[in-house]
């Protein structure tokens, strides 16, 4: 059975077990920490959907050490929902992540910007 995120709402978190954190911080950055994988892409598509449509949602994935397709998919599907005017910007990917973007021919759909928020190429 999935455990049930837990909301901390001193800190406007989700919480999943298995070392996965998500969070929103007040200038409304979502923070990835540890994998997005089956068990957390449920949270972090529940934190991509509480982030107002129609804008840029940043995603810092400073701290993120893994990603596979499960959360591949919801970084796609949260790109079309951001609307006409809305993007995913990934900041500071790792490596493998950038290169996941690229095969996965989805660099349309999500940004990758470095820590200033200039675009960076994705091949760096």
């Amino acid at each position: 059975m999935a455990a049930t995120p837990i909301r901390d709402t001193e800190h406007d978190r989700w919480r999943r077990p298995l070392g996965s954190d998500v969070y929103v911080d007040h200038e409304a950055v979502l923070h990835l920490r540890g994998d997005l994988d089956c068990a957390s892409a449920p949270n972090v598509s529940t934190a991509l959907q509480s982030l107002t449509a129609g804008s840029e949602v940043v995603v810092a994935c400073d701290e993120l050490e893994f990603i596979d397709a499960a959360g591949l998919r919801v970084l796609i599907a949260a790109a079309p929902a951001r609307g006409e005017r809305g993007r995913v910007l990934l900041r500071d990917p790792s490596a493998s992540t950038r290169r996941l973007i690229e095969v996965a021919e989805i660099d349309g759909l999500v940004v990758i910007v470095d820590t200033d928020g200039h675009r960076s190429c994705v091949d760096d």
